[in-house]
């Protein structure tokens, strides 16, 4: 029997128990047992309720422990990964090697698109800064964008051509 069920009943019956019209046919004493043991079914039902709260509550801080020690393991990866994809591409470049062909795979060295450092942003025209509110910042890609169309120098900026990245596809 569900839980509120065994409270519907156990309800109903001590509505009959506290009316008087239920002592007037003397069934007090059967309704009373059959309280009794309504609410020892509502205890249990509670008792195991309770428990799967617990075992529910304790996988969840089991599964949370295991995402933290994932997310410093998958941190950790990412570590090695560019710290041996720095290597490999050193090393790569330093024999002169942009492109490395095999059956399953190519590896190649390629240039960045480039990007825009700014060195003085003070000295940055007010006409390449956006409003964001509570500062201004600023936009980069109105920067290079004009310096792909116009090749023009911009005060306090310098664009960024020879960065390379490792591929491995």
């Amino acid at each position: 029997m569900k839980l509120y069920n065994l409270v519907g009943d156990y309800a109903d019956i001590q509505r009959l128990i506290d009316d008087n019209t239920a002592r007037l046919y003397d069934v007090g004493t059967s309704l009373e047992t059959a309280l009794v043991q309504l609410r020892g079914a509502i205890e249990v039902k509670a008792e195991n309720i309770s428990k799967m709260v617990l075992n529910w509550t304790a996988e969840a801080r089991a599964i949370e422990s295991e995402i933290e020690r994932l997310g410093q393991r998958r941190v950790s990866l990412i570590g090695h990964i560019n710290r041996v994809k720095d290597y490999l591409q050193r090393e790569l470049e330093f024999a002169k090697i942009d492109q490395v062909k095999l059956p399953t795979l190519t590896i190649s060295i390629r240039t960045n698109q480039p990007s825009v450092n700014i060195i003085d942003e003070a000295a940055v025209p007010a006409e390449f800064f956006r409003y964001i509110p509570a500062h201004n910042e600023v936009d980069k890609l109105v920067i290079l964008k004009i310096w792909k169309l116009h090749k023009q120098d911009i005060p306090g900026v310098e664009i960024v051509t020879d960065r390379k990245r490792l591929e491995i596809r």
